[in-house]
């Protein structure tokens, strides 16, 4: 049975106000137009749905029948209208983000502090992953923004934004602590055991170039999951280890870990974000890549 909807619409407000004209007023319409819509509607199921009297209009049984279904879809529609509104103004929402360690401990941590204090509605799921996860899951539409570290190598449909730069440095602990005395060439650097990320980052990608453009070649003696696992090893004296300069500030400070200090200048890296160009944002991702740009 193919009804027109409107008609429905109509019906609620009738039942409602028991009143065709208080109805009609509602509708911003007329009473005889909601009474021809009534009639139809009554047409269409083949039977009496109101009993029409000087004071107004009376629901049948089987017009209370019909009453209960049509006032219940109508509060479904009517939260569903209150979701929707309330995403809009941000009072909640989901929102998903591929972040690298990197990326977390170097800026994002305090956008997100910034974000959750305006936005405390909004639920946020995180997910750990390196710069080729991360630039995968928002290829894939998995988040709506992956915080990663260059080099993305990211494909055309993603936008990639470069929100802060950062410098890298070699560590280690107290067993190397004689090789901070004097800057070291890679060349002497590559004699002792090395910490490094797994050959499936693009963290090894890039310390691989840089030793493959001073005609070496990178060859770690341990290959760590993640960059905060980096420190640790070092302090236990597994090996030298590159870490971003921020991260290994507080160790430094303490005495934990040390610097090594390199001939050669490890290039500048950048702590950057993707989004998928051809998929809409959500009213929630608008308003963090509005403050992530905003904070550049």
């Amino acid at each position: 049975m193919a009804i027109n909807y409107d008609y429905y619409r109509v019906f609620f407000y009738v039942g409602k106000f028991g009143s065709f004209t208080h109805a009609a007023k509602m509708l911003c319409s007329n009473q005889p137009n909601v009474t021809r819509i009534i009639n139809n509607l009554e047409e269409e199921l083949s039977c009496k749905l109101f009993l029409r009297s000087k004071k107004g209009a009376q629901l049948t049984p089987e017009g209370q029948k019909l009453f209960q279904f049509i006032e219940a879809a109508f509060e479904q529609i009517a939260a569903g209208e209150s979701i929707i509104n309330e995403s809009k103004e941000l009072h909640r929402g989901n929102l998903s983000l591929a972040i690298s360690d990197i990326a977390l401990h170097g800026v994002v941590l305090d956008i997100l502090q910034q974000y959750r204090k305006i936005y405390p509605g909004i639920h946020i799921r995180i997910f750990n992953h390196s710069t080729s996860e991360g630039v995968d899951a928002v290829n894939r539409g998995i988040v709506e923004f992956a915080f990663v570290t260059t080099p993305t190598e990211a494909p055309k449909n993603l936008i990639e934004t470069r929100i802060k730069p950062f410098e890298n440095i070699l560590i280690a602990g107290k067993q190397f602590f004689f090789l901070t005395k004097e800057p070291n060439s890679l060349q002497k650097i590559s004699e002792y055991p090395i910490i490094c990320l797994s050959q499936e980052t693009k963290s090894f990608s890039f310390y691989s170039t840089f030793f493959s453009d001073h005609n070496l070649i990178l060859n770690p003696s341990i290959e760590a999951a993640a960059t905060d696992q980096v420190i640790p090893m070092v302090k236990h004296d597994l090996g030298l280890g590159f870490i971003p300069a921020d991260m290994a500030k507080e160790d430094l400070e303490k005495g934990n870990i040390f610097e090594i200090p390199l001939v050669e200048k490890i290039p500048v890296r950048y702590i950057c974000f993707l989004r998928d160009r051809s998929r809409p944002m959500s009213a929630a991702a608008a308003a963090l890549e509005k403050m992530i740009r905003a904070a550049m």
